[in-house]
């Protein structure tokens, strides 16, 4: 699904399973195998070994070109998707599911926040990430389909994932940076509390006619504290490629200013920001002033377990690098 280029895996596009379906019977064989590889480019593409399922309890098989993995639970409908005839692959959500048995936790979770966002992990491409029209999936069909596939291997470890992930990320450090401030502590985060990211809001545009209103989209707006009149904070992550420019630059102050003008605080963070932990530290505190979060009476002891939590999920943010 990550090989954008090659039609053949444009699964938005192509016929799913309409009705819950078994796996097939017959398990993986070498000239299957080969055969399969040989007919597709995007089979060739993805490289070996070719993974597969089969519903026959004795079909499990682990060879250098294919693996053959036993997979009794039945298949929910729109699941798979069809490359060519007879031939089906595995759509987003079966595909973590499938995964989740062989990932850490914070793996799964960056790894839901990708299929949920409208990126694509890349290394052929520029920055080494692509734009997706549109999300994978979302947490609604996630939900829905856990519910379908019951109680199978790797289903409660999906769920606890996603429960942590986010929808609309548009970049990995986007979720990487979202997931430091609003994991919650018993995850090593910073545990704000998030409202939106990348969504469309309406804003006033200044020295422009009167009523005039355009559209802004905070990549992460941060929810006041409950009860209080705080307003939202956004906090916006440059990359280095489009907000080093003129332009860039320009539209970065106009969107901050017409955010302004709303009573929304927006704070910036950028790659070297990212990385310095006292910065972040102290960014958080002024975010979470500015949303109206409590005081927080901590003792040195504590606020310095604290601090060494959040440098070893950072650490650990960092070794995650594809994910697969």
């Amino acid at each position: 699904m990550r090989l954008l280029r090659d039609p053949a895996l444009d699964f938005s596009s192509r016929a799913r399973n309409l009705e819950t379906t078994l796996a097939p019977n017959e398990p993986m064989d070498a000239y299957t195998a080969r055969d399969l590889v040989r007919g597709s480019s995007a089979l060739r593409r993805a490289g070996e070994p070719l993974e597969t399922i089969t519903s026959n309890p004795s079909g499990a098989r682990r060879r250098p070109a294919y693996v053959s993995r036993v997979w009794g639970a039945r298949i929910p409908s729109g699941s798979v998707f069809q490359v060519r005839e007879g031939l089906w692959c595995s759509g987003p959500e079966l595909t973590a599911l499938e995964l989740a048995g062989s990932l850490s936790e914070l793996e799964l979770t960056v790894l839901l926040c990708e299929m949920m966002g409208t990126y694509s992990v890349a290394p052929g491409y520029q920055g080494g990430m692509a734009q997706r029209a549109k999300p994978l999936t979302d947490p609604a069909r996630l939900t829905v389909f856990l519910r379908e596939v019951g109680g199978v291997k790797g289903s409660r470890a999906l769920e606890k994932a996603l429960k942590l992930a986010v929808a609309e990320s548009a970049s990995p450090m986007e979720t990487k940076l979202v997931l430091r401030l609003c994991l919650p502590a018993a995850k090593k985060g910073f545990g704000l509390k998030l409202l939106s990211m990348n969504k469309p809001l309406e804003v006033e545009r200044l020295g422009a006619s009167t009523n005039d209103r355009g559209i802004r989209k905070p990549d992460i707006l941060i929810a006041p504290w409950p009860g209080s009149d705080a307003n939202p904070v956004a906090i916006e992550y440059d990359g280095e490629e489009c907000h080093m420019t003129r332009e860039g630059v320009l539209s970065d102050t106009v969107r901050g200013n017409e955010l302004k003008a709303m009573g929304i605080g927006e704070y910036r963070v950028n790659r070297e920001i990212y990385r310095n932990i006292n910065y972040m530290e102290y960014l958080v505190e002024k975010v979470r002033e500015e949303a109206g979060y409590p005081r927080r009476h901590r003792s040195a002891e504590d606020a310095l377990r604290r601090k060494r939590e959040h440098v070893e999920l950072y650490k650990e943010l960092a070794r995650i690098g594809n994910v697969v």
